[in-house]
């Protein structure tokens, strides 16, 4: 039936319904949207389609139709036994009522069996829909109390929860004054930094969601939001690496942005990180647009407290409008910072908040050993007082919704375990030894021969409950950690390790601060679960084996310390005690359960005590019932913390994926950056041992799943309900079409390493190959060389003999007087014609006496001036230290200097390189050729080259003259490399004296600063000595020996 209404809330006409039909309706203060569904035959069965996010039934009865009576009630019942409306109220209409015969409303409800409905709110009105007649009393009854309804709450109507919530479109068509004010806060704070385009020539923004929920923590903290929070484990994204962090999360906020997601006030968006983590950003819609510019100003200026820097009110006046910049959340690394101009501050959402608490050791009972040896956990109920009289570092008093009793909190992870580390463990833990268990610590002793050890503050106690040789072991650890001034904890721990690799840490908590066991907050109880994460992700850490840690080091990527793990919560009772599905209230409770739970996605029933959530992060059972079902409910906790574990190692694949591409990238431009070549035999020799962890981890996982026994399905028809609740053959299932599913991935990337390290062995050998051809190369040019040099030292030779003859010749003829030009004395031909030259071949004899005499007074020469030629010596050094650049720029224009080059490569950072020339240093009569290479944008001198020019005549001898006459005798080629190469510990000796008579120089310039530390080698530098080439004859090492190699002044 469809009813057509005018705009003054008359009926003007009726139509029968064909199909289905939808309309929206305005009624007094409260907005329907009504689907009207036909009652034809044929579209009964599509009824369940709309059956989702129902608030309300009417039922219309054509009340003279007796004959049908009975099939109006099957459908009307079925339709009530639909999981999805078992939330929704009804409201049946008695129609026709003007017919005659028609039955009267108490009839109706008799027929349809109206009593007979148990657990849900219905009523009954007689209606003429032809004029209207009851009709608007049925609207009102779905808005206000009346006394009509059959089970109303004494508190509330059945419509008003539905009415005010935020996430109904009805809220949001009231006065802006009944807007609910912290949505209106929130929706305001996403406007000012993302909003939906009106055009698509403007830019969409979008604000992330971590950082929307820094920016609320500081409204929570500020009091501009009347919220609470608690530690959440969330991914952060800094500079391509995701690592997780414990925030103070308002929970409350959280739900406040879904409320405005579903009422299409706000947009989101979803996409990943670098490394494949979900991220998730929100931008105001066009209608929250129009809603957020109707905000009243009373909010608006509350929300501003938190969303721009603090300012005086004369400040605030001063400003232009739009002059004031919003705050920006930045993280460093550490803690987030958030900024605008020159305002900074650091926020506190990264603070730990440790609670004062008492806790005992808790195992289940189905996880211990039936053995003779069994050793009862410690209890410390009786120190319980001991916390009340501690501090706590929360600085907002928690708001209390739920309330538990005698809670006993499980926190489950799985890792790579064997027998083999089992029996070990045992062994180590002394599980068989007289005094078993003991302190333990993860420090190695690094010298166990030594007499005195030192730890870090610390410790863990340990001691054994009960254990197998080769299948697990139970021990309880008494926690020793050093903890904030006035915080109390008595923290012990009851520890499960099975050979399958499933963990459990497990504490009954006795006290939180003044909370006695029977009254435990939730909100008190996330700050004791952080610390229990914490606590044993340390306590482990000191237990396992060194490969096991290389394990976790791969998968989560070093960021082992805060790994996630699983949650199960048993208590007794819960405060207040409702029906499963009330707590999922979007409200307070939800969000409660969501601190220690995370994302709810189940709740049951189980009897009417015991209640059951199911959240993706943990596990709560409230009831007495709890202890019976723990095989059940720790089978659960197991299967969800090989879950989060086959999670983590599928994006640990893709991460590793990521890295090989990029090798592929390299190895592809490897001669456009032939300097990568190490970098990237590094990474596939790290690539190659996570591939094999990541094999070696998923046959662990594999094994682990399929050799699980689940526990058989219970008699009794609360733990059918249970079994089914927890789905644990389903689950076990997933997993290991998971894991076989995994080994594609891995089969794939190993794949894509085998053709890696092909293609680089490939690389190699073309390098060593281009090597070999450029050495055989220089190798051939260093013999043309030689002997072309060989060839111009014979023709030098010649050269040299022919001009000495014809000196030689030339003198001797001007002496004989055979180019006088005038008559020749008769002394000279007594004297020297008639004895010399007339005899026969006298006079050729002392012609070649003389030319003789003349080739060795030239060799004499010669020889002496080989004497004079330079001996110089290399130094360089890599210094790494701070200068000032502008003295160094006054330095250069005084110098000629002869190169200025700048050096850029993409993969460092850009380098500036001088050089020039010092007279008389490092002392009269040298000079050295000084060359620097300088980062001028981080004022670094980075490296220092002096090549120091002398005369060997003031030149000092390298060794003894004993010592160089013994090894000259030895072999003449040790004698002289000897004297190339000094003594490697007076080597570094000599090139850092050189090196401190520089920074003299570059001190009394200005440019090195620093006045106690001098600039020595950080390389490996090697000192050479070059001389001449003539220094390789005979005659000339003879030489030096006798005169020294290396200058006296400064002792190179």
């Amino acid at each position: 039936m469809g009813i057509m209404f005018s705009k003054a809330d008359e009926i003007e006409q009726t139509v029968p319904t064909i199909g289905f039909n939808m309309e929206t309706l305005q009624y007094k203060n409260i907005k329907f949207q009504v689907w009207d569904l036909g009652g034809q035959t044929s579209i009964r069965p599509y009824w369940r389609c709309y059956y989702p996010n129902t608030d309300a039934i009417i039922y219309v009865v054509d009340s003279a139709d007796t004959d049908r009576l009975n099939i109006a009630k099957q459908e009307l019942h079925a339709m009530l036994e639909e999981e999805e409306l078992k939330d929704s109220i009804l409201l049946v209409f008695a129609n026709k009522q003007d017919q005659k015969g028609a039955l009267n409303a108490a009839q109706i409800s008799e027929a349809m069996g109206l009593s007979d409905i148990r657990n849900r709110q219905w009523s009954i009105k007689e209606t003429t829909a032809t004029e209207g007649a009851g009709l608007f009393d049925g609207f009102d009854c779905l808005g206000t109390r009346t006394a009509g309804w059959t089970g109303v709450d004494e508190q509330r109507g059945p419509f008003e929860a539905m009415a005010l919530h935020p996430s109904s479109d009805a809220v949001w068509f009231g006065a802006p004054e009944t807007w609910p004010a912290e949505h209106c806060k929130v929706l305001l704070c996403i406007s000012k930094y993302a909003r939906q385009s009106p055009s698509v020539r403007t830019p969409e923004t979008w604000i992330r969601q971590v950082a929307l929920l820094v920016l609320l923590y500081e409204g929570v903290d500020q009091g501009a939001l009347a919220f609470d929070y608690a530690p959440t484990l969330v991914w952060i994204a800094h500079e391509g690496v995701t690592e997780r962090r414990w925030l103070r999360v308002s929970q409350e906020a959280k739900s406040v942005i879904d409320d405005l997601w579903e009422a299409k006030l706000l947009n989101g968006l979803k996409l990943s990180s670098v490394d494949y983590q979900p991220v998730t950003a929100y931008q105001v819609s066009g209608r929250g647009m129009a809603i957020a510019a109707q905000i009243p100003a009373s909010l608006q200026a509350a929300a501003n407290r938190f969303l721009y820097p603090p300012r005086s009110r004369d400040e605030l006046l001063a400003l232009q409008p739009g002059e004031q910049e919003l705050l920006h959340v930045r993280y460093n690394g550490a803690e987030f910072e958030l900024s605008s101009g020159a305002y900074t501050k650091v926020s506190g959402i990264t603070d730990s908040e440790d609670v004062s608490y008492v806790s005992s050791p808790y195992i289940p009972s189905c996880l211990r050993s039936n053995s003779a040896y069994r050793v009862e956990p410690t209890s410390n109920a009786s120190r319980a007082a001991e916390c009340a009289h501690g501090h706590s570092m929360m600085f907002r008093d928690a708001v209390e919704s739920i309330v538990l009793a005698q809670v006993r909190a499980l926190v489950g992870e799985w890792m790579p375990f064997g027998a083999n580390q089992i029996a070990a463990l045992n062994e180590r833990l002394g599980a068989m030894e007289r005094c078993q268990g003991g302190l333990f610590s993860a420090k190695i002793d690094e010298h166990p021969t030594a007499t005195h050890f030192k730890v870090p503050p610390g410790l863990t106690q340990v001691k054994i409950l009960d254990f197998d040789a080769t299948n697990f072991i139970n021990f309880e650890a008494e926690i020793h950690f050093p903890e904030d001034d006035g915080v109390i904890q008595v923290e012990n721990f009851g520890m499960h390790l099975h050979v399958s690799g499933a963990l459990l840490y497990g504490v009954t908590v006795d006290a939180i601060m003044h909370r006695g066991e029977a009254d435990i907050p939730l909100d008190l109880l996330a700050r004791l679960l952080v610390d229990v994460h914490q606590d044993s992700s340390v306590i482990i850490r000191d237990l396992l084996s060194r490969y096991q840690i290389s394990v976790l080091d791969m998968i989560f990527m070093k960021k082992k310390a805060e790994r996630n793990k699983y949650n199960l919560l048993i208590a007794r009772a819960v405060e207040p005690k409702r029906a499963a599905h009330k707590y999922l209230d979007k409200g307070a409770c939800e969000n409660e359960l969501k601190q220690v739970l995370g994302e709810i996605y189940a709740c049951y029933d189980i009897t009417r005590e015991d209640v059951l959530f199911l959240g993706r992060d943990g596990c709560l059972f409230c009831g007495p019932s709890g202890p019976k079902y723990e095989s059940l409910l720790t089978t659960f906790m197991g299967l969800n913390s090989r879950e989060i574990f086959i999670r983590n190692f599928f994006q640990r694949t893709f991460v590793l994926g990521d890295a090989l591409g990029n090798l592929r990238q390299l190895i592809r431009d490897f001669r456009r950056f032939p300097d990568s070549r190490a970098h990237v035999k590094k990474a596939l020799s790290d690539a190659a041992k996570n591939t094999i962890l990541l094999i070696e981890c998923l046959q662990y996982l594999l094994e682990s799943v399929e050799d699980l026994e689940l526990p058989p399905v219970p008699l009794e028809l609360a733990g059918v309900k249970i079994y089914k609740a927890l789905q644990l053959l389903e689950r076990k299932n997933s997993i290991v079409t998971r894991c076989k599913d995994s080994i594609k991935l891995i089969e794939k990337l190993r794949t894509q390493l085998d053709i890696l390290l092909t293609k680089f062995e490939s690389i190699s050998k073309t390098k060593l190959a281009e090597v070999s051809s450029e050495f055989d190369l220089n190798i051939k040019h260093m013999v043309d060389t030689l002997q072309t040099r060989r060839r111009v030292g014979r023709n030098v030779e010649i050269v040299r003999a022919i001009f000495v003859g014809n000196l030689a010749f030339e003198v001797v003829d001007r002496l004989s007087g055979g180019t006088f030009g005038v008559e020749v004395p008769q002394w000279f031909l007594d004297w020297v014609k008639a004895p010399l030259i007339d005899p026969p071949g006298l006079f050729f004899v002392l012609n070649l006496l003389w030319f003789k005499l003349v080739w060795e007074l030239l060799q004499l020469w010669l020889r002496r001036q080989t004497l004079n030629y330079e001996a110089s010596t290399v130094v360089r050094a890599h210094v790494d230290k701070r200068i000032h650049v502008g003295h160094l720029r006054c330095l250069l224009r005084k110098k000629r200097v002869q190169l200025g080059a700048f050096e850029f490569n993409a993969r460092r950072p850009a380098m500036q390189t001088y050089v020039w020339t010092e007279a008389a240093f490092p002392f009269k009569g040298a000079e050295t050729l000084v060359q620097i290479v300088v980062d001028e944008k981080q004022e670094m001198l980075r490296s220092v080259r002096l090549q120091v020019h002398c005369a060997v005549d003031a030149s000092a001898p390298v060794s003894t003259r004993r010592r160089s006459h013994r090894l000259t005798l030895l072999s003449p080629a040790t004698s002289f490399r000897s004297k190339l190469h000094p003594a490697p510990s007076l080597d570094a000796m000599r090139e850092n004296n050189l090196l401190e008579q520089f920074t003299a120089v570059l001190r009394a310039e200005g440019v090195y600063p620093e006045k106690l530390a001098p600039l020595v080698r950080l390389g490996t530098a090697k000192n050479l000595f070059a001389i001449k080439d003539e220094f390789e004859s005979v005659e000339t090492a003879r030489a030096r020996r006798r005169r020294g190699g290396v200058t006296k002044s400064s002792g190179v």
